[in-house]
């Protein structure tokens, strides 16, 4: 069979002409094509950083597991990371974990999560350390913020008590002994370990770095929007590799922004 021709009609059987139908397709899967060969090109010649992202848009749990990375080029093998990393999703609603690595080894790693998301590697976990014996955050719309630490027997670490509502609400306490009070518990990773939004409805963002020589993740920010009151609590922290601790420095409340 001869090549067949834009105007001629398709191969398909459709009536249409070529150009306006299969030929669309085929068009589709050659720049298709060239972009991945373009991407693994740029990624072999040490380009790109490492990537891998995963999402849940309606809610369901999902998980992606990545076991090292390594760019092999012209110039030999260079490995980006050998951690065991494992990201999760929808387990409380749409959420998104993205874990990232630049190829340059003197740069650290990002790691961020919207949601319930989860960032999870095999490293140890570090200490929360408060800076004060009190952290506390107070809005001009009523809300307010404890934050407190804790140890969490079954990582044998310290972990991040994050409690905030409504001042002067009256509050209800269930079966379970908890207060009708958003109760979010975080690991040094930024990964959540328990979250409790009870009535209010937030969406929790944060940012972490990743280490690839010690193979550790510390979080850096913490935000959680409370949609209700058109505000963000945004909770800082800071690592220290020696004394192997994340400290948080501060919390307090921010407007949001009109966009």
């Amino acid at each position: 069979m001869g090549k067949i021709g834009r105007n001629d009609p398709c191969m398909c059987g459709s009536g249409k002409k070529y150009k306006r139908c299969c030929l669309l397709e085929a068009e589709k899967q050659r720049a298709h094509q060239r972009a991945m060969t373009n991407l693994a090109k740029k990624l072999q010649n040490g380009e790109l950083p490492f990537r891998a992202e995963i999402q849940s848009d309606d809610g369901k749990p999902a998980s992606l597991k990545v076991m090292g990375a390594t760019v092999i080029n012209e110039s030999g093998e260079q490995i980006i990371f050998e951690d065991e990393i494992e990201l999760t999703v929808g387990e409380h609603g749409p959420s998104k974990a993205v874990f990232e690595v630049p190829i340059q080894k003197d740069k650290p790693g990002r790691i961020l999560t919207v949601g319930g998301a989860k960032v999870i590697g095999t490293a140890e976990f570090y200490n929360f350390c408060l800076a004060s014996k009190k952290l506390e955050a107070k809005s001009p719309n009523g809300l307010f913020a404890s934050i407190k630490t804790q140890r969490q027997r079954d990582i044998g670490a310290d972990v991040c008590h994050i409690y905030f509502g409504e001042k002067g609400r009256e509050e209800s306490v269930g079966a379970d002994g908890q207060k009708d009070r958003p109760h979010i518990c975080l690991a040094s990773t930024g990964a959540g370990l328990y979250t409790r939004l009870a009535s209010y409805k937030c969406t929790i963002m944060s940012s972490a770095s990743y280490e690839r020589d010690s193979k550790v993740m510390s979080v850096d920010t913490v935000s959680i929007k409370v949609e209700d009151w058109r505000e963000v609590l945004k909770v800082s922290f800071s690592v220290d590799h020696s004394d192997k601790s994340v400290e948080i420095i501060q919390a307090n409340f921010v407007p949001i922004k009109n966009t």
